[in-house]
């Protein structure tokens, strides 16, 4: 961190990043345009950072300039201090002069007065008291004042305070104390001095008395003619007068002391005022220039953690670039052995091709032989007959020789017979040639899977580096807040007041309004935010909008919003804004009865279900929960004890699933168990999805399969024969027990990972399937959207053997007309075509993650969104889409292969 120094120039430590170095990126980096921007956004930050490292340059010199003369104007206080602190010792030492001058006076009248009373008018101790007495006083006080200042001289200067600023005011504020004291020791010894003066005058009075005593003596000695007694008398009245000027001119200089020590009193108490308006001004001082070090100790971590910040993302594209080139390099290694095998497989087909037309060629020649072999056969036959109409020999020998040549024929067709029978087993290697293509081509179209694994990839890179240019933008906004704080700064600046009038500050002192002691306003965790106070950042933002976030209506106070948004949302979960500006409560809440005999699993079905609302509008973050229960009256305290618990239990641990936690509820006794509760959430708009945004094009994604209201039922018809003999001919025991697992674990899967990736494939609308059944939900989120569309369902995804048991029921359940009801179903998703299958793929992954292998879960597309009259159907046929049980073969089997693509039936 940069602190001022107090006796030298400032010191600065640049890093050599920012003295104009740049990253250096390989010639295959620099040509992409990606790569590019993020090093031109990357040199931006720089010259950011270094314009404010400069700003802070700036700012700590001039922190220097103001230390500077701040010690001077300290050095000039601690003059002036000096000045005051010689005063009240001059006037400490005139009132040690004005003391002894009091105890002179009185011991010479003391001895005056003895003196006429014993009639002893010598005269001589009289002949040097009047003359000499102030001149002795004035240079004793004069002596005393030369030592005063010599003493002040020599003197070290310890009560300056020139390095440390808070023992000054310290240092002050004892000089204060000791002046006060020194004031009051003034007027105890004033009142001495007038207590002094009154005896004096009483003095003079008794003086003025003898002296008209010894008046009437000299007149009686006059008058008796006494010569001798009337020079004795004379003299003595000579003595008198002497003696009572003395005592007129000690008058008049107590007189004068007096007023001298009125005025010495006024000089001390502006001497009072004076250093008390120092002390007010050294305070002054003290703060600003602890606001001023803590405001250059933010600026310093301000500049810490940008440059904290500066290097975790010059790291971060490191590792970004490093991980694209890896996967450039990848992706060039797998494009080579694609083209080597394409390649091979190219020179197997053409092999194969060859081989197949010589195997036909040698074919084709077989059957010309064989042909050949017939007629040559055809032509002895006629030829024998001939011969035998001709000649008529020896039938019986040639008869035999007949027959040998036919059982040589005979042979000779049995070989080729057999040579066919290898040219046709020959033949059949060519489904086994056909089947190894279609490995290659399996094995080619695995190669495009990684392939397209590899754009993810790519894409997910983009995404980091999209992060980092936002990570980016978030800086410069920092960096535009620190000016805001600078134009704070100097909207603060008349804060402080000016300096006292009789104190100039010395040249080029720094205004006190220069310094800003308003502290840097709080940063806050979301910067959309505005905290609450501060008029001057929010302005108008305050404000609340009282417009519908589904219609725009303008409503003209906040309770008629409420009640107009409750109206136009339609939905289960309520969206209400509240009175702080940007924020909403979405609030939603459900209870049914009972329906699958575990009360731990039902404790979380029905947690699940209450939840599913806020899923369906994209909130992943719950705030808080609530539990309904309703206790039947008809269990008893056995049943009750045991039941309750573990009801309560699921639903608890579902909802910390959630991420969320149950703070209370409600329970009551009633004929029947109910259990249900209430969850509330308060977010900002950009945290939910409005369901009124589907467009034509789009496709509906289900994520949760069909059927948990048909296995719940076919399970409890295992102790109902009447009905299980109605279904035991398309269903076994076992299958309805899988099925029933399967049905009650999916009514207990939260729908929040399907919540989550709404927002991240951008859909547009969504509801959750319960009561009213896939169609019945379908139709209540076709009639909320804004645009005339339609929703067209085709595929619907069932538990496996569900479609038989509905169909061997007479279609009790109309499950596949779409109106049986379902209990904490999926959710049903408007998504964009192209994100579609990418949803369906993360769901199905994410699924498998969370559940390992043999795990149903996943999305399946069964429908599409279209121009219409804001009505949901099915056609006629839709196809049926088996979903297996987890944990069997075909549930594992579905899991091994890859992302369910859109149905043909949509194109």
């Amino acid at each position: 961190m940069v602190q001022p120094q107090p006796d030298g120039p400032m010191q600065w430590d640049m890093p050599a990043e920012e003295s104009g170095g740049t990253l250096r990126v390989s010639a295959e980096l620099a040509a992409n345009e990606v790569v590019t921007r993020l090093l031109g956004d990357n040199q931006q930050l720089r010259e950011a950072l270094r314009q404010s490292n400069l700003a802070l340059r700036q700012r700590c010199e001039e922190m220097e300039g103001w230390q500077r003369r701040t010690r001077e104007e300290r050095e000039f206080l601690s003059s002036r201090f000096q000045e005051a602190r010689s005063l009240v010792e001059r006037l400490a030492q005139e009132n040690h002069s004005l003391q002894g001058l009091v105890n002179g006076p009185a011991s010479s009248s003391n001895h005056s007065c003895s003196s006429s009373q014993t009639e002893d008018l010598q005269g001589r101790p009289a002949k040097n008291g009047p003359h000499d007495g102030p001149q002795t006083l004035d240079q004793r006080e004069r002596k005393r004042v030369e030592e005063t200042d010599q003493h002040t001289q020599t003197l070290p200067p310890r009560s300056l305070p020139v390095e440390d600023a808070n023992e000054f005011p310290q240092l002050l504020k004892s000089h204060k104390e000791k002046l006060e004291e020194g004031m009051r020791e003034l007027r105890r010894k004033n009142e001495e001095l007038e207590r002094h003066r009154d005896e004096g005058e009483k003095e003079r009075e008794r003086m003025h008395c003898c002296i008209v005593q010894l008046q009437a003596k000299l007149a009686q000695a006059q008058a008796n003619s006494v010569a001798e007694e009337a020079v004795q008398h004379r003299s003595e009245a000579q003595h008198s007068s002497d003696w009572y000027r003395e005592l007129e001119e000690k008058l008049d200089y107590l007189q004068k002391s007096s007023a001298q020590r009125d005025r010495t009193e006024a000089h001390l108490k502006q001497k009072d005022k004076e250093c008390a308006q120092i002390a007010k001004d050294c305070d002054a001082l003290k703060a600003q220039a602890t606001s001023l070090l803590g405001e250059l100790k933010e600026r310093q971590s301000c500049l810490e953690k940008s440059e904290h910040e500066r290097k975790m993302l010059e790291d971060k594209l490191c590792s970004k670039l490093k991980a694209l080139q890896v996967a450039e390099r990848e992706l060039e290694q797998q494009r080579k052995q694609h083209h080597v095998a394409m390649d091979k497989l190219l020179l197997q087909t053409q092999s194969l091709e060859q081989a197949l037309k010589t195997e036909r060629h040698v074919v084709t020649e077989e059957k010309k032989k064989l042909t050949q072999l017939q007629h040559a056969y055809t032509c002895l036959f006629r030829d024998y007959d001939s011969k035998l109409k001709s000649e008529g020999g020896d039938l019986c020998s040639r008869l035999e020789e007949a027959e040998r040549a036919l059982a040589l024929k005979q042979d000779l067709i049995d070989k080729l017979k057999e040579e066919v029978e290898q040219l046709k087993g020959s033949l059949e290697t060519v489904p086994v040639l056909t089947a190894q293509a279609e490995i290659y081509k399996a094995d080619f179209l695995a190669e495009r899977e990684a392939r397209e694994k590899l754009n993810q990839k790519k894409e997910e890179l983009q995404d980091h580096l999209t992060q980092a240019l936002a990570e980016i933008d978030r800086l410069k906004q920092e960096a535009t807040s620190r000016a805001r704080m600078e134009q704070m700064k100097m909207r603060h600046m008349e804060d402080f007041p000016p300096r006292a009038p009789h104190i100039p500050p010395p040249q080029g002192v720094f205004p006190g309004t220069a310094f800003n002691t308003v502290p840097p306003a709080p940063s806050f965790r979301n910067a959309g935010l505005v905290p609450v106070g501060d008029q001057g950042a929010a302005g108008a933002e305050d404000v609340p909008d009282l417009c519908c976030p589904k219609c725009q209506y303008q409503a003209p106070d906040m309770d008629t919003l409420q009640i107009h948004v409750m109206d136009c949302v339609g939905m289960d979960c309520c969206v209400i804004p509240l009175r702080h500006g940007g924020l909403s409560l979405v609030q939603t809440t459900d209870f049914f009865y009972p329906l699958v005999e575990d009360p731990y699993m039902m404790g979380r079905i029905a947690c699940a279900n209450v939840l599913s609302d806020l899923y369906a509008m994209g909130i992943t973050e719950c705030d808080n929960m609530l539990m309904l229960l309703s206790v039947s009256q008809k269990m008893n305290d056995k049943d009750r004890e045991r039941v309750m618990p573990l009801m309560i239990q699921g639903f608890r641990d579902a909802a910390e699933e959630g991420g969320t936690s149950v703070t209370g509820g409600q329970t009551v006794i009633n004929p029947w168990i109910i259990v249900g509760g209430v969850a509330s959430v308060v977010c900002q708009p950009n945290e939910f999805i409005m369901p009124d945004g589907a467009v034509p094009g789009d496709v509906l994604v289900l994520t949760k399969p069909l059927g948990t209201q048909v296995a719940v039922n076919a399970h409890q018809w295992l102790d109902q024969p009447e009905r299980w003999n109605r279904i035991k001919l398309v269903v076994t025991k076992e299958e309805v027990k899988e099925a029933y697992q399967e049905a009650m674990f999916s009514m207990a899967s939260l729908n929040r990972t399907a919540a989550g990736l709404m927002h991240k494939f951008q859909a547009h609308a969504a509801t959750d399937v319960t009561g009213f059944g896939l169609l019945g939900h379908a139709n209540n989120l076709a009639a909320q959207q804004r645009n005339e569309v339609a929703f067209v369902i085709h595929n619907l995804p069932i538990l496996a053997k569900m479609t038989a048991i509905s169909k061997a029921c007479g279609n009790l359940f109309n499950l596949v007309q779409g109106t049986s009801a379902e209990t904490s179903g999926g959710l049903l998703v408007c998504l964009p075509r192209e994100q579609a299958a990418k949803f369906c793929s993360e769901m199905k992954s994410q699924s498998s993650a969370a559940g390992g292998p043999g795990v149903a879960g996943g999305a399946w597309i069964i429908g599409i969104v279209e121009k219409g009259d804001r009505r949901a159907r099915i056609i006629d046929k839709p196809r049926i889409i088996e979903v297996p049980p987890r944990g069997s073969q075909a549930a594992n089997q579905d899991n091994s292969s890859t992302s369910p693509a859109p149905s043909p039936n949509l194109s």
